[in-house]
């Protein structure tokens, strides 16, 4: 499926040839499996991803993207408000949300005034963290339960 992607660094693409693709298939068959479990957590993530649209209310949906963008900022485990490492404006926000840039501004608007977020040209920081994720977990699927299991190689097969 077509997609549209941001890079923040150097990317190098490998394009690699079907035939190449099935003659390793046919080298070692067991890859179907992992390609056939991929295939299936790909599905689920995007039903999830379909729910949530259609269910969440556009707050919760707000919260829930704001976690995902932050997801690399939080691992670093920073005390205190936490700034996003990339800029992101109100009309790229309503990109990703599917909604009105103006929609957008409102729900800013709304996460800042209950002191959630501060937005300033484009910098996000996250104030209140716990409040953030408790109100993403309002949704209908949690966003810090998983999606699905990690595949695990059977025996014989190389990750």
């Amino acid at each position: 499926m077509p997609r549209d992607l941001t890079s923040t660094e150097a990317v190098t693409v490998i394009r690699i040839p079907h035939a190449a693709i099935v003659a390793e298939l046919s080298r070692a068959p067991e890859l179907w499996q992992a390609i056939a479990v991929e295939v299936a957590a790909r599905a689920r993530r995007n039903a999830g991803q379909v729910k949530r649209f259609v269910f969440d209310t556009p707050l919760v949906h707000m919260a829930s993207l704001l976690l995902g963008l932050a997801t690399n900022d939080i691992a670093g485990g920073q005390p205190g408000p936490l700034t996003l490492s990339l800029r992101h404006s109100h009309e790229r926000v309503a990109e990703m949300l599917g909604i009105s840039r103006q929609w957008a501004h409102s729900l800013v608007r709304e996460l800042t005034v209950a002191g959630i977020v501060e937005w300033r040209y484009g910098r996000v920081t996250v104030r209140d963290l716990p409040a953030l994720k408790a109100l993403a977990s309002q949704g209908i699927i949690d966003w810090a339960r998983p999606l699905h299991r990690p595949w695990v190689p059977g025996p014989g097969v190389e990750r």
